[in-house]
């Protein structure tokens, strides 16, 4: 029978106190070492190849795996149970899974960013660099699921999981994990769109990764989500703005409305989980 993504919680060495170390070991790391980790390999890149856009994705994209290697410890060595219980409770992944929710969410965003620049190409540029795209491209596909992986891993795995061992209460969880994500988001560039918009939108897409979460008993959906986000804003439509600085496909000429955003992400999300959950594709919960 499959177990429940939440009951994972009480199995192994998962005691309240080792849940408590690997997250204060995790955000040690981020708001002490992250960004020191990043000057200096920007400064090594700087120093290599003079300051480039790619050398400062890597950088960026770089300090994200200390992450995953701190809670791959945690979780093996002082918990005692497989790393990929923060991925699936059976430890068995389904990377189909993780692909096809990949996929749909990729293929939205080209149906939804392609009709706009069909119906108004006056907000876009089109910046395609050969050289640079495919130079960009393969670092991307590499590093843009290491970090996304990380921040699913610690918010709707490790986190998740621990704080149930408190309640097993899906909303309460949902609220918590989700405000935990967007908190650390409001220093990106994007918030200054629009402050209370922009992190209402942080907040949205926590509480669409736990809800999908929960409803798929594992983290694959997810997984395959927020990389097909990220690597679409990378490569194919960015704007000034972005988080994530690189020279796509096209370019949106002006920063995007907070409140577009918001309302573009709730359609997307809906359409997602009508997809996934209104009995076209669903994967057995044995708890619901």
């Amino acid at each position: 029978m499959t177990k429940h993504f939440l009951g994972v919680a009480d199995e192994g060495d998962d005691q309240g106190w080792h849940y408590l170390l690997g997250i204060l070991a995790v955000l040690v790391y981020w708001l002490g070492f992250a960004g020191l980790i990043f000057l200096g390999l920007e400064a090594i890149f700087a120093q290599i190849f003079g300051p480039t856009e790619i050398g400062n994705f890597i950088a960026s994209s770089a300090t994200f795996l200390p992450v995953i290697v701190i809670l791959f410890g945690v979780v093996t060595k002082l918990q005692h149970r497989s790393f990929q219980t923060l991925i699936n409770a059976d430890a068995a992944v389904n990377v189909p899974r993780v692909l096809l929710g990949f996929m749909v969410w990729f293929i939205q965003l080209v149906i939804f960013s392609g009709s706009d620049i069909w119906l108004n190409p006056q907000n876009y540029s089109f910046s395609f660099n050969l050289v640079h795209w495919f130079l960009l491209g393969p670092l991307a596909v590499i590093l843009i699921p290491i970090q996304t992986s990380a921040e699913e891993f610690f918010f709707r795995g490790y986190l998740m999981q621990g704080l149930a061992m408190l309640t097993k209460h899906r909303l309460v969880l949902t609220l918590l994990t989700s405000i935990a994500f967007a908190v650390p988001h409001f220093g990106n560039p994007e918030m200054q769109r629009g402050v209370v918009w922009g992190a209402l939108t942080y907040f949205v897409w926590g509480v669409f990764f736990a809800t999908i979460t929960l409803k798929d008993n594992g983290l694959e959906l997810a997984l395959g989500c927020h990389a097909a986000n990220n690597l679409f804003a990378t490569l194919v439509v960015n704007t000034p703005d972005s988080v994530i600085p690189t020279t796509a496909l096209w370019t949106y000429l002006e920063a995007i409305d907070s409140r577009a955003g918001f309302v573009g992400l709730i359609i997307e999300a809906t359409i997602f989980y009508c997809i996934f959950f209104g009995g076209i594709q669903r994967r057995g919960n044995p708890l619901e």
